[in-house]
């Protein structure tokens, strides 16, 4: 058995782990056909799989998108499947996935919370696309896709395939879907807004039905798709459809057998039923009224709904209160950051304001007395409508309304190595379609961002899609801390608070968080430095830990290494933690640019750096050619490199003194 696997191609962007995935099958009878389009002419996917067609030569065709891959026994499950079922399809389970295949290949497919399933029921009877399904070739004799269909081609096509044959389900060999998470920049078809989609769509589902002798599945996933996207679901996609699009559904309705709408039920049938009417609209009242009806339930199961329905009927209609400046770090974990060093000038220099702070630990120490209100409170709702001025290193809530009179000052929360927002090619967040456009939305509020560096301010224009002119070019304010005159009284104040040895050199180890292994292990992460391997150096050195949130809860040092490791991940100010370290342990995360400032030793650690380059974030500048110190691989190299920090800080005193500038 051979297997003709035709991928269209319109970018090459990921085209590389599609490949990668076909190469790492253990089957191998395989003929790649790669076919790309047109880009003075562009002829769409629909030209390019026939052109494809042509080319074919073997048993069985296989359709794959450039941007997809199969999982590790997708071909060998699926031609098992094939040879027990000659002349039959061959349908592969679907799955979707939000990460690059290289990440993929190392798990067992299906086994992680990353990839989820792609809501598709594989037993029915109609199936809207040729990806993930073995054709044989012989079924297929002349059928080409209709290339006028812009979208929804695979459907006629499909249609002609289902007349001439049955289906083997394979659900245990998966392809995956590559989801796309740049909808504004880099849409795929799904994503497109055109407002011929819904004409094309009507086309392909007749031109399907007049394929088959009997279209009653035809017609039965013709309304399976109106009604997923008028009367289910928690936001009915149908909100946003024009005239002419209900226009279009309703005329395919009518033309539906009675047979088929009736064996719908309850409020899925009256819509069908409303659609047959053609009453626009009656049409638009029951999909608004659905989503008012779901909007409602959801209101009333949840606390956070019931407090954002006050926020929005209630608190947002109260005066604006000039004299309210609302702070808040890290979504109220902690106590620290640019919000804290300018709540501590603030509160010295204009007392008669209202200071609130957004603080979950309620006994967290705050200088001053100000109002407290825990994260996700009424209280907070309350205070983040009404306040004046809003400070926050943070996004704000997808849900907050900035008001007209009300001053909202981004701090962020370090300065950029990795990409960031819109500059990222793949996102790793929840809901990685929205990210970018909404990140959007949200830093288009911001009346002014705060910038540490011109260096930053390049990033962030990009990143945010934010002005340069709102930028205020001045400097972290937690930084401040390390310009202090009485830096040296300070430091011993820290150390002695802490706990720390007066007579070791303090070593700070300050990784930053990997996006990808937020699927692997429950949602919890590692530490990679092995701190057996430093216990030769604990007469010399001291180590303090500050790690994300999510290491330090799954982090469990012996009683042998908390003689020399003291863990301090909880500690609210990180600025305090620079002025107790002598030396810096770090990766890719923007504590080095904050610590520099100190002109001491940093190390990194980067044991994963061209994966976290390439595939994770990728970086702003070159790691190799401008870091203030060396690169190390492995733990035993960051033993060695301590042992020499004294020949370190000599070798890289130029570039130190150049990057610090």
């Amino acid at each position: 058995m051979t297997i003709d696997i035709i991928i269209p191609c319109i970018k090459d962007d990921h085209l590389k782990d599609c490949l990668d995935s076909i190469a790492a099958q253990a089957f191998k009878d395989v003929n790649i056909i790669i076919e790309r389009d047109d880009k003075n002419n562009p002829l769409g996917v629909a030209a390019m799989r026939n052109r494809g067609l042509d080319k074919a030569c073997s048993d069985y065709v296989l359709f794959v998108d450039s941007d997809d891959y199969l999982g590790r026994e997708a071909l060998t499950k699926a031609a098992a499947s094939a040879s027990q079922n000659p002349g039959k399809l061959v349908r592969i389970g679907r799955k979707r996935c939000s990460w690059r295949y290289s990440t993929t290949l190392a798990i067992e497919d299906g086994k992680t919370s990353g990839i989820e399933d792609s809501g598709e029921s594989f037993g029915d009877a109609f199936y809207d696309t040729v990806l993930g399904q073995l054709i044989p070739r012989e079924l297929i004799g002349d059928m080409r896709f209709e290339e006028s269909l812009r979208y929804y081609s695979d459907l006629p096509f499909m249609a002609g395939l289902y007349e001439k044959a049955g289906i083997a389900v394979v659900p245990d060999a998966i392809y995956y879907k590559r989801l796309r998470n740049d909808p504004g920049k880099d849409p795929s078809l799904d994503q497109e807004i055109n407002p011929e989609r819904f004409v094309m769509f009507a086309r392909a589902v007749r031109l399907s039905a007049a394929a088959m002798s009997d279209p009653s599945a035809v017609w039965d996933y013709m309304c399976r798709f109106l009604v997923s996207r008028t009367v289910t679901g928690r936001m009915p996609k149908a909100l946003k459809w024009s005239d002419k699009d209900i226009s279009a559904f309703s005329g395919l309705v009518n033309e539906a057998s009675r047979s088929v709408t009736d064996s719908f039920r309850g409020e899925e049938r009256r819509i069908l039923r409303a659609f047959k009417g053609g009453n626009i609209q009656k049409i638009r009242r029951m999909v608004r009224g659905h989503a008012h009806r779901l909007m409602w339930r959801d209101r009333l199961k949840s606390a956070h709904r019931r407090k954002l329905l006050i926020y929005h009927r209630i608190f947002q209609k109260l005066p604006v209160r000039k004299d309210v400046v609302l702070f808040t770090s890290f979504f109220g974990r902690a106590y620290c950051d640019s919000p804290r060093a300018i709540y501590e000038y603030m509160r010295g220099k204009y007392p008669d304001r209202k200071y609130v702070w957004v603080i979950n630990n309620g006994k967290t120490p705050i200088p001053g007395k100000p109002a407290r209100v825990a994260h996700g409170s009424l209280g907070y709702y309350y205070w983040l409508a009404v306040a004046g001025k809003y400070v926050s290193n943070v996004r704000q809530p997808e849900w907050y309304i900035k008001r007209d009179g009300t001053t909202f000052l981004q701090t962020w929360h370090g300065t950029p190595l990795k990409r960031l927002a819109c500059d990222l090619e793949d996102v790793f967040a929840a809901r990685p379609a929205d990210y970018k456009r909404e990140f959007c939305r949200q830093a288009a509020e911001w009346d002014c961002l705060i910038s540490d560096n011109a260096f930053s301010s390049d990033a962030f224009s990009t990143a945010f899609r934010y002005p340069k002119e709102k930028m205020a070019e001045i400097g972290y304010p937690r930084n401040d801390i390390l310009y202090a005159p009485d830096i040296r009284q300070r430091e011993e104040e820290i150390k002695k608070k802490l706990s720390l040895p007066l007579d070791r050199k303090i070593v700070l180890y300050a990784p930053t968080w990997r996006d990808d292994e937020v699927y692997a292990d429950g949602g919890r992460f590692t530490l990679k430095l092995d701190f057996g391997m430093m216990k030769e150096l604990s007469d010399r050195y001291h180590f303090i830990l500050r790690t994300h949130y999510l290491i330090s809860e799954n982090l469990k040092l012996t009683d042998g290494e908390k003689r020399y490791v003291t863990d301090l991940s909880s500690y609210d100010d990180i600025a305090e933690l620079y002025l107790a370290a002598d030396v810096l342990i770090t990766d890719y995360s923007s504590v080095f640019f904050d610590y520099a400032n100190l002109g001491r030793p940093i190390l990194f650690y980067v044991y994963d750096m061209e994966k976290y380059r390439d595939e994770l974030h990728g970086f702003y500048f070159d790691m190799k050619n401008e870091c203030p110190g060396p690169l190390l691989y492995d733990s035993a190299q960051v033993a060695e490199a301590l042992a020499s920090i004294e020949d370190i800080e000599s070798e890289y005193a130029d570039k130190y003194k150049a990057f610090r500038e």
